[in-house]
């Protein structure tokens, strides 16, 4: 009995350390994908309607 006891605390803790990972994981990815989108686009470098006052 005291086995299968050692056996299912180890278990648990392996899977809290699993899940503390993956949300550990999931924020920094978060963060890289928040962090990367800030920049403005530049104007473009042509006139798309060269004759639009003729």
């Amino acid at each position: 009995m005291r086995t299968l006891l050692l056996a299912q605390s180890r278990l648990m803790a392996e899977g809290a350390a699993r899940q503390a990972a993956d949300r550990e994981a999931a924020i920094e990815a978060r963060r890289r994908f928040w962090e990367g989108g800030s920049s403005t686009p530049a104007a473009p470098s042509f006139n798309p309607l060269p004759h639009a006052r003729d």
